[in-house]
């Protein structure tokens, strides 16, 4: 017997699927979504939740208690070898909530868990593995290693850069790995400035950090040569660089990767979207990968309301030129902190970015309302 049809199935419950799944719910579309984990993942390598982000946590519902639980960074200090040159203030920024929220990606995913099912009970199935993909002829049938069966008209992949869904379509992606590696640890924070980023750049290359949570700060450095993660070395960094010595026994996650970027070919194919890290993958450095699956779920769930192909194939043409832009302002995030004979012009071109008209451009940017104008 046949099970019964569904308008659409998101297959992953990860923040993108979650979101996607709110907005859905709020549209009164059909879904259900199905995920191999049995629970929320406790690794949090994401905190940074931008303005575009926050205006869509304050359209399903959910903003008052995430910024309960989250920290409200105003702006950015940066630094030249240990002397401040400029500041970023999100203060004037054309947003209804002119700020970054930092808060650890577990924890969000926690929120929107708990808010998707109020909106929408039963939608999420945990523990399914998705194991067989077939098209139908009104559309796909999927089948779990357990041999339960659904059917649906649309089919979304929100399973991540390996995604299984994006395999079945055929769709194929361009990847590259950046020779840029980076150490990441939180630690409790010893500063009295809670509420901006500040970013450190010197001749040995870049050091950032984050506060996020109620007590925790987020540093992230650069290094010449990927290796394990090692707290000594993280911390011997950090001194390097900043003058600043983090206590190692207050350190809460570690944690080593190299930047990459992945581009699928197209975001939509023969009733298939692609969403999140199943369709892209840009450098962690700036914070826009969780973002931008974000404002994926944004375009999908309003052209899923339309339900015409030619809504669905303009919101992922946006979605893919929104990613590529993401991508090319991370290349130059990344250039900025590397360690190069010509450090000294950069240090020249941030002091003028940010104490001249351009740092609003620059503000802009790096809270990425550029990709949502």
């Amino acid at each position: 017997m046949r099970p019964d049809r569904i308008s659409v199935i998101l297959v992953g419950a990860g923040p993108t699927g979650l979101m996607l799944g709110c907005l859905l719910a709020l549209r009164r579309i059909p879904f259900l979504m199905l995920e191999k984990r049995a629970r929320c993942s406790d690794h949090s390598r994401s905190i940074g939740i931008h303005p575009p982000s926050l205006a869509l946590f304050d359209q399903i519902g959910l903003l008052p208690r995430l910024l309960e639980a989250g920290n409200r960074i105003d702006g950015g200090i940066a630094f030249w070898e240990g002397d401040p040159i400029g500041c970023l203030d999100f203060g004037a920024l054309p947003a209804a909530h002119p700020f970054v929220l930092t808060l650890a990606q577990s924890m969000t995913e926690q929120l929107l868990e708990e808010h998707l099912s109020k909106l929408a009970p039963g939608a999420l199935i945990r523990g399914i593995d998705v194991d067989r993909i077939q098209r139908t002829t009104d559309g796909f049938e999927i089948s779990s290693d357990t041999g339960e069966r659904w059917c649906a008209s649309r089919l979304i992949a929100c399973d991540g850069k390996r995604s299984r869904v994006r395999a079945f379509a055929d769709i194929g992606q361009q990847h590259k790995s950046y020779d840029t590696h980076y150490l990441m640890g939180d630690f409790e924070d010893q500063l009295a400035d809670r509420r901006r980023a500040h970013v450190h750049l010197s001749r040995l290359g870049l050091v950032e950090s984050f506060p996020h949570g109620h007590n925790l700060r987020r540093w992230v450095a650069w290094r010449p040569q990927h290796g394990p993660a090692a707290i000594e070395e993280l911390l011997s960094i950090i001194k390097a660089r900043t003058g600043m010595s983090p206590d190692p026994d207050t350190c809460r996650m570690l944690s080593a990767f190299v930047a990459e970027r992945m581009m699928a070919d197209t975001f939509y194919k023969d009733g298939v979207l692609l969403a999140g890290d199943a369709a892209h993958v840009v450098s962690p450095i700036g914070g826009q990968g969780m973002n931008l699956g974000w404002l994926d779920g944004a375009d999908y769930a309003e052209a899923l309301s339309v339900n015409r192909e030619s809504a669905l194939r303009q919101a992922a043409a946006q979605a893919r030129r929104r990613a590529l832009r993401a991508a090319r302002q991370a290349e130059f995030n990344m250039s900025m902190g590397r360690a190069t004979p010509h450090v000294y012009r950069r240090r020249w071109l941030l002091r003028a970015l940010l104490n001249t008209p351009a740092r609003h451009l620059l503000a802009r940017r790096f809270t990425m309302l550029h990709l949502t104008s």
